[in-house]
């Protein structure tokens, strides 16, 4: 078994939240009407967040598993890998999170917002919550301390999902099977 480089590793990575960030914006886009509505849109906020940490964890999951099968065969293993992944995948949602805040500052007169959220969908209901018309102008200071923080999920979930892998813990089993058959 050949061990998957970095670059590898991060374009993978990059795909993942690619695809997820296709798949949130056609589903966001079919209701952004209903998540005007507070509690309808905290709810999509939760499933659309959800939806990122569990395809990070998949994501990072397989390449702790990558490691410690190369490690039993002698390979050592780079134990700041899960934090090298975090951090450069973290990048693809801080990058525009930083161009939004110049644009509420006013370094730059026309709307970031809507490209925001086209490259950043999985957090469509949460924006909507905060911003109805679209316009960054009505965007509030705190929806950018929310932002942040839902931006972490992405290198927390990378790290833990590196770690069970690495650990060999299978989530699934243990939430499904071993709840259930105690």
């Amino acid at each position: 078994m050949k061990k998957t480089s970095f670059l590898k590793r991060v374009l993978k990575g990059f795909l993942a939240l690619f695809i997820l960030d296709v798949g949130c914006l056609i589903f966001g886009a079919s209701f952004i009407g209903f998540f005007n509505n507070f509690f309808v849109g905290i709810l999509g906020g939760i499933i659309f967040a959800a939806f990122l940490a569990i395809s990070m964890i998949g994501y990072a999951y397989d390449f702790g598993q990558e490691d410690r099968k190369l490690e039993k065969r002698g390979n050592p293993r780079d134990k700041k890998m899960p934090f090298k992944l975090a951090g450069v995948m973290t990048v693809f949602p801080l990058l525009p999170w930083l161009v939004l805040i110049a644009n509420k500052a006013g370094f730059f007169t026309w709307n970031f917002l809507p490209v925001y959220k086209l490259l950043n969908s999985f957090y469509i209901p949460f924006m909507q919550i905060f911003s109805e018309d679209g316009k960054i102008a009505n965007f509030p200071l705190y929806g950018f301390a929310v932002l942040f923080l839902l931006i972490l999920i992405i290198p927390v979930s990378i790290y833990f999902g590196y770690d069970f892998g690495y650990r060999d813990i299978d989530l699934a089993m243990k939430i499904f099977y071993e709840k259930n058959h105690k």
